[in-house]
């Protein structure tokens, strides 16, 4: 018989005034792993389940996958249920011969029937109605203890089965996180983000929700980031700027009319949380000059500026000695003025002159005289 395609469906059952979700497959002469619908039996130690068949239902309990070889088939346990055309039902491990149970009647070909089937203290069990009622039709105790993780289904004409759809995850949440999208059902993806001033230390931001109802990826743990020290303006150093995160920039000027001497205006917060360079050094300075920034943004500045200067600088005539001169004597530019000028002025050297010589004469004829 051509295998029928699997078809997963959510439908829902109301009653009572609450909604239960089931998960509604369909399986053929070929083993249908569950886990493909997100059903595992990890964590688990019984499963309900309502089959609609008439005959030869077979459920696998298994330790691994159905891609797994397998060296020991005591790992492989098959429950068959309405064999010998829905008489007899029996538990063994694959490959082995069944010990028949009776059980007439156990499958309806025309509507669900409920079973279950646990496999918890070393004993396989299948049993009718709900798990709570514990109604047991076949039990078989366990030669070798093995972990059941993954459950597979199969029956020899097409046929429907349904699950109880428990598989979504369980919402977790964590300190120092937000959740940016919260998907707890089966190969969903719930994403987290650390609040602002902590970082991903450990574990994933983003978790899927898997079979068996556990979560891919550790939990995240978002730990306070390390932050470089806060700087404050002084009256030589004035702060422009700080991003004091791993990475951020420090941007500083000296305060006006101060000159950096040495040291770092732009810094960079280290992975250590220092800051690269030095501390700035700026000196105050006595006058204005190039070194604390004297810069002129346009050409406009620049001609007040010059303006400016020339008030400074410029020197009025009214109060220059050749000004001050002309206002007490004026100038006669005649010829007959400048002769008696020269005249004069040579009469009064020569007078001096002769003074001078007169004064020295008269020694000077004693001398000539009588030699002394």
């Amino acid at each position: 018989m051509q295998r029928t395609e699997s078809v997963c469906i959510f439908i829902f059952l109301i009653g009572l005034g609450h909604i239960y979700g089931y998960i509604e497959i369909s399986s053929d002469s070929n083993y249908l792993q569950l886990s493909t619908f997100c059903l595992n039996a990890g964590g688990r130690g019984y499963v309900e389940f309502w089959v609609n068949a008439s005959t030869d239902v077979h459920v696998a309990l298994m330790t691994q996958d159905l891609s797994t070889p397998r060296d020991d088939w005591s790992q492989f346990y098959e429950i068959v249920i309405g064999g010998q055309l829905n008489q007899m039902s029996c538990i063994r491990a694959l490959r082995m011969t069944c010990e028949w149970i009776e059980s007439p009647g156990i499958l309806n070909s025309a509507d669900y029937v409920q079973l279950w089937i646990s496999w918890y203290n070393n004993t396989i069990r299948l049993g009718k109605g709900s798990r709570a009622d514990d109604i047991i039709v076949v039990s078989h105790p366990q030669s070798i203890q093995y972990d059941v993780n993954y459950l597979a289904v199969m029956t020899h004409y097409t046929s429907s089965w349904r699950f109880y759809e428990d598989t979504d995850c369980r919402f977790e949440e964590f300190n120092n996180t937000n959740i940016i999208t919260n998907k707890t059902r089966c190969n969903e993806v719930t994403n987290y983000t650390c609040v602002s001033g902590y970082e991903l230390t450990s574990g994933n931001l983003n978790r899927m929700c898997g079979i068996g109802r556990q979560w891919i990826g550790d939990p995240p743990v978002c730990s306070a980031m390390p932050l470089c020290p806060e700087k404050m303006s002084t009256s030589s150093v004035t702060v422009l700027s700080q991003h004091t995160q791993i990475g951020g920039i420090l941007s500083m000027t000296c305060a006006p009319h101060h000159a950096l001497l040495n040291g770092t205006l732009l810094r960079t917060c280290l992975p250590n949380a220092t800051w690269d360079g030095t501390e700035p050094v700026c000196e105050a300075c006595l006058c204005p000059s190039a070194a604390v920034g004297y810069q002129f943004n346009s050409t406009d500045e620049l001609i007040i500026k010059m303006d400016e200067m020339k008030k400074e600088l410029k020197v009025e005539r009214e109060k220059t000695n050749a000004y001050i001169r002309s206002k007490i004597s004026v100038k006669d530019n005649r010829t007959s003025s400048t002769r008696i000028g020269y005249v004069l002025g040579c009469g009064i050297i020569g007078s001096l002159l002769m003074a001078i010589c007169l004064c020295d004469a008269a020694p000077l004829l004693r001398h000539i005289r009588h030699g002394v």
